[in-house]
């Protein structure tokens, strides 16, 4: 057996492979402008999941627009209260998973906001209702709105890919 040989230079570099198919992907829904709402959900209610000022929500929709409360008309918002007399913070009911439920009323969103924590419940206002004294406990974190405009979108929405 011989001596091992010199290493051989680099060989040419080979032509680039055509572009594989695109993934799978999320649905998205889209505004009249092409602007991204959020991530299409389609159970138990159709909605989006976006961000809204750092919280990731739930929007619900009804057919091509964010599903909407008018509390001229319905029963849309019940806050909570630790204190009697619906006084200090509002709190909004709250669940575990990776999002909350945001609900849309009179042009503003209306969602609950960082930690989630079973708290003792003395009163409870429905929309600009009066106060009702309660006792109870309920998983709640704090109610946080934002002006529906503040999102920037315009109707009707559609879904793409």
């Amino acid at each position: 057996m011989g001596l091992t040989g010199p290493k051989g230079d680099n060989g040419t570099k080979g032509d680039k492979g055509d572009t594989g198919p695109a993934g799978q992907g999320s649905l998205r829904v889209v505004d009249a402008k092409g602007n991204e709402v959020g991530m299409y959900v389609g159970r138990p209610q159709p909605g989006v999941i976006r961000e809204v000022n750092g919280t990731f929500v739930e929007i619900p929709l009804n057919g091509s627009a964010f599903a909407s409360c008018s509390t001229a008309s319905a029963s849309c918002i019940m806050y909570s209260f630790e204190e009697e007399g619906c006084t200090g913070t509002a709190y909004l009911q709250a669940g575990d998973g990776l999002t909350q439920d945001a609900i849309v009323a009179d042009d503003g969103i209306f969602y609950p906001s960082g930690p989630v924590a079973t708290l003792t419940i003395k009163s409870i206002r429905i929309d600009a209702g009066r106060c009702i004294p309660t006792d109870g406990t309920q998983p709640s974190a704090v109610m946080k709105w934002a002006p529906l405009s503040s999102l920037g979108f315009t109707a009707p929405f559609h879904v793409a890919k």
